[in-house]
């Protein structure tokens, strides 16, 4: 149960994602689309769907889904690959 909770509280610090890609919603902006592949600016399209990032992607994870990836991947893999993506600050 302890780990579970450690787990659950590591999630938790990823709360943060959704600040970058939906802060259209407090300015009052229209939604954002990635420059990559016209696709919505989300945080399943930057963490999960952006072929654009798909190389990077792979060096840190290879799940193909946001439950397994919050589920099985360590959270400092996640911010690694956010990092190296160069968004991490932004979002």
């Amino acid at each position: 149960m302890e780990a579970a909770e450690n787990k659950r509280r590591q999630c938790a610090g990823f709360g943060w994602a959704t600040r970058g890609s939906q802060s259209y919603l407090l300015k009052n902006e229209e939604q954002p689309f990635c420059y990559a592949c016209d696709s919505l600016y989300t945080v399943r399209h930057i963490l999960i769907e952006c072929p654009d990032f798909q190389d990077t992607r792979k060096k840190y994870f290879s799940v193909t889904d946001m439950y397994r990836l919050f589920r099985e991947v360590n959270p400092s893999r996640i911010a690694g690959y956010l990092k190296d993506l160069g968004v991490y600050g932004k979002i």
